[in-house]
């Protein structure tokens, strides 16, 4: 079992690997240069947005749905509570 998860974690971390070799071709003001730049910056900073926001979102879909689910006696109430888990089981 210890032997599959550790072939399941090196096939996981193949990319990561492949991706620090081939930052690793290139001169160091060259990457630090990318890394740094205002593209990267704006980048992340849309990245950072966006998480933010599905973030907010998330939390007022879960909330409502178990204030729903929980809170109130509406009709079918646990085929909502199964309807709003799919999502966590269905990947």
């Amino acid at each position: 079992m210890v032997l599959l998860a550790c072939l399941a974690t090196s096939v996981a971390l193949l990319p990561l690997l492949y991706l620090v070799i081939r930052a690793a071709e290139y001169p160091l003001e060259d990457f630090l240069s990318t890394v740094f730049s205002a593209r990267s910056a704006r980048l992340a900073s849309t990245s950072l947005a966006l998480t933010a926001i599905v973030t907010v979102i998330s939390v007022v879909i879960g909330l409502g749905l178990a204030v729903l689910v929980t809170r109130t006696r509406i009709p079918l109430r646990r085929t909502l509570a199964v309807a709003a888990a799919l999502p966590l089981a269905v990947p």
